[in-house]
């Protein structure tokens, strides 16, 4: 990969971690998503494990997280146990889903109390 390719790829990922962060996510999600969503083909957790540099659990549940907010997608391969991830693209979906996720849980725990 040339240089100015890695560099984009690099100031990618530390947007989209900010912009994580920013919506209360850690940063950690913000750059596995942006790892599945750079990569040409679904990725599994262990090429996440490998490219994001954290640990197999904290890929597990961030991995979980970005699912319940619609921001990657499950996909399974015939004949593969494992499972493969690609990135949804469409940005005010995303915000739309987050939106929608931190709506219901403060209504949620308002009718809780």
């Amino acid at each position: 990969m040339s240089t100015e390719l890695t560099q984009a790829r690099e100031q990618f990922t530390q947007g989209i971690s900010r912009i994580a962060n920013f919506w209360g996510l850690p940063r950690a999600t913000g750059a596995m998503y942006a790892a599945i969503y750079l990569s040409p083909d679904p990725m599994t957790l262990d090429e996440l494990v490998e490219q994001v540099g954290i640990s197999k659990g904290a890929v597990s549940t961030n991995v979980r997280s970005l699912e319940r907010l619609g921001m990657i997608h499950k996909q399974f391969k015939v004949g593969d146990r494992k499972d493969y991830y690609t990135a949804e693209t469409d940005f005010w979906k995303i915000i739309k889903d987050i939106l929608r996720e931190r709506e219901k849980s403060e209504f949620d725990l308002a009718l809780k109390t």
